[in-house]
């Protein structure tokens, strides 16, 4: 379903563009960039380097535990904000 220029989308498109931006997530700050929140999107890239170089740093005072354990906290804290930013963006090229 097309919507015109001054129309909002309707509650399903807005769903699945929430739901979208969550999965373009599997790269930090994919989803924000596809939402418009660009700055945001490109700190959330370079903030996962940081994550892993951190990660790596503690490796042997965790028990290499920190190699999972605080990735996957940010990767899932980022996919949850990208979910629910406001979507600034009015028309999507990947068809939702």
């Amino acid at each position: 379903m097309e919507t015109q220029e001054n129309e909002k989308p309707g509650p399903e498109t807005l769903r699945a563009r929430h739901v979208a931006a969550a999965a373009l997530s599997i790269i930090p700050g994919l989803g924000h960039l596809y939402k418009g929140h660009v700055g945001l999107g490109l700190l959330f890239m370079f903030g996962i380097m940081l994550i892993i170089f951190i990660s790596v740093m503690m490796i042997w005072a965790t028990a290499f535990t920190s190699l999972v354990i605080i990735p996957a906290i940010y990767w899932i804290a980022v996919g949850a904000h990208a979910f629910a930013a406001e979507d600034l963006r009015a028309e999507h090229k990947i068809g939702v």
